[in-house]
């Protein structure tokens, strides 16, 4: 595909998203301090409120002036008997509502100095009333009466303008406070309202922005869908192309097979006859004649039943006649077979088959054809020493190994060597003959029973090939071990 998502992270952002994004980040941060102006006005708002509480103490005070007022009339109306002990309880309720108001406002010299004077002028009250109390004659009380009114008139109208200016002042702070804190939630509500505005355009813009990376990546995913469709049916096509190849391919081998292998035949008999007829009366150079052509019919007839083999290995039409026989005897038989192709005196051929071997149930036939083509390729490359058979059960499996001290097989070619055509050196069919499709009909024949055939070996020092067989063939229970690439096994009993 020429085209290709962009490695994740480096999707860029508009100018428009950027500029979205800045503004979003100004007004938080705008919000953000006006959040703590607002904050800072709220503390001084609280300070402007908790001065409603020295306004309250004043008014205690005026309320306690005004009391001592009505006792003091109330004094002067008793002349003939007065009664000190009204006056005394509300003088000493006023002194300590002074008190307090003092203390409460410690620092403010703006309040504590009129408190103070006040407390001072009710010093010159205490002096008259002392007097009094010292010479309670009814002329020293109405005099003293009347200077107790003043005294009181005097600091209540002293005290009522402290009163109205420090009231005045409240109200005024506590509205220029409100009005402060208004235009800060206005303030606040417009903020929010941009950062609404903000984000929400942030967010449109980055959802559109992602949307279209989507239909990009999918538009991508369809492209690429559609070029694996394609591949995926050209695949196909070459298969079924191949696979026609290669039934025809069978299809013409066991043909030119066949044909070819009429007329050899009846080359090999004719010749056979001319040659048992006419050995007393050919010449001898013709009955060597006639002897070359036996061989070289007789080999070519041999390479055509390979060729044909192989071609009903991989069209799957061998069919498997299982039988139940004897392994032990059956290697000895293969064992007696290719002794002839032993170098005598030279090559030791020896069996070491495990005692009381159970029988074997599969096809007799192709299990021997499997050993003694193993046993013929021991005996072809191995010139001295000794060739060994042995044979034992694997759990459900028996297990043939054919061991030579031969001429060994390259670690390199070792895995090429059950390959069609193939052997194991490039030097090997020009000095030992042969066309390289034994090794795998082999293998091919021991799958199709349901084992498989394997193979080790050092150069220069021997070669081994184990066969193993299911001990009865077509047990689904069986695994066998070691088979590579196994096609299961075909029954063509039918």
């Amino acid at each position: 595909m020429k085209e290709s998502l962009p490695p994740l992270g480096t999707l860029s952002l508009t100018r428009t998203q950027i500029a979205l994004s800045i503004g979003v980040g100004l007004l938080v941060l705008l919000t953000g301090a006006l959040v703590v102006v607002a904050n800072l006005n709220l503390a001084a708002a609280g300070s402007a409120f908790n001065a409603g509480y020295t306004l309250s103490d004043l008014a205690q005070i005026e309320r306690g002036i005004l009391l001592l007022r009505i006792e003091t009339e109330e004094f002067v109306e008793y002349l003939a008997g007065p009664d000190f002990q009204g006056i005394d309880r509300q003088r000493a309720l006023l002194e300590n509502q002074l008190r307090l108001a003092i203390a409460e406002a410690s620092g403010n010299t703006r309040l504590t100095q009129p408190l103070t004077d006040i407390q001072n002028d009710l010093g010159a009250f205490d002096e008259v009333l002392d007097d009094l109390k010292a010479d309670p004659a009814p002329g020293n009380i109405a005099v003293g009466a009347l200077e107790l009114e003043e005294i009181l008139t005097e600091l209540e109208s002293q005290f009522k303008f402290f009163y109205n200016s420090e009231e005045n002042l409240f109200f005024t702070n506590i509205a220029a406070t409100l009005n402060t804190q208004s235009r800060y939630q206005a303030l606040l509500l417009t903020m929010g309202a941009l950062l609404i505005v903000f984000s929400v355009g942030l967010i449109i813009s980055l959802r559109r922005s992602v949307n279209s990376e989507l239909a990009y990546a999918y538009r991508l995913l369809e492209a690429e869908n559609r070029d694996r469709q394609r591949l995926f049916e050209e695949a196909h096509q070459a298969r079924a192309a191949a696979e026609r190849a290669s039934h025809a391919k069978t299809a013409f081998l066991a043909s030119m097979s066949h044909e070819i292998r009429t007329p050899l035949n009846a080359i090999i008999g004719f010749t056979r006859i001319v040659r048992r007829k006419g050995a007393d009366t050919l010449p001898e150079k013709q009955v060597e004649n006639l002897d070359k052509i036996l061989i070289s019919s007789q080999h070519l007839l041999k390479l055509i039943n390979t060729v044909l083999d192989l071609a009903k290995i991989e069209a799957g039409r061998v069919e498997i006649q299982p039988t139940t026989f004897d392994a032990t005897k059956l290697v000895g038989e293969s064992m007696t077979t290719i002794q002839p192709l032993m170098k005598q005196g030279q090559v030791e051929l020896k069996a070491e088959t495990e005692p009381g071997l159970p029988l074997l149930h599969s096809d007799q036939e192709k299990v021997r054809q499997i050993l003694i083509n193993l046993l013929s390729n021991a005996a072809k490359f191995t010139h001295q020493g000794q060739i060994t058979v042995s044979a034992c059960r694997q759990d459900e499996m028996l297990a043939i190994v054919v061991s030579d001290t031969g001429i060994g097989i390259s670690k390199e070619a070792l895995g090429r060597i059950f390959d069609e055509f193939q052997q194991a050196e490039n030097t090997t069919r020009q000095d030992y003959g042969g066309t390289g499709l034994g090794l795998s009909i082999s293998r091919g024949l021991a799958r199709l029973l349901g084992g498989d055939l394997t193979a080790t070996s050092v150069n220069g020092h021997g070669s081994s090939f184990k066969l193993t067989v299911p001990l009865r063939y077509g047990d689904r229970r069986i695994q066998p071990k070691e088979t590579g690439d196994m096609k299961p096994p075909i029954d063509d009993r039918k």
